[in-house]
């Protein structure tokens, strides 16, 4: 699973897992890790990428679990962010503003 965490943590959009380019990748790990043992990794009804999928989801659940306590712990760290507005008003200084970029895999 590590393998795969590091090519899907790779992505552009980590959150879209069922894709057949996935597959395909998912088929190579196999390949690679069980040389001996033929199988077939397919999108739909197959209990190997499904089991992949549900690893991944949750791996992201997780990863956005730690994300809130690490983002609390910040704020209450801090005794002059103590309120909404001022806890609002740091993110809007220290947050930069988004930008759309596209690489070349669109």
């Amino acid at each position: 699973m590590a393998c795969w965490f590091f090519y899907f943590t790779s992505l552009d959009s980590p959150w879209k897992v069922s894709n057949v380019v996935h597959v395909a990748y998912a088929q190579k790990l196999w390949d690679k890790t069980f040389p001996n043992i033929k199988c077939t990794v397919a999108l739909r009804n197959d209990p190997i990428f499904s089991l992949i999928k549900q690893w991944t989801y949750d791996w992201c659940s997780d990863l956005a679990a730690r994300a809130l306590q690490a983002v609390e712990s910040f704020f209450n760290w801090y005794q002059e962010l103590d309120s909404p507005k001022d806890c609002a008003c740091y993110v809007k200084w220290a947050v930069p503003k988004v930008t759309e970029s596209v690489d070349s895999r669109g």
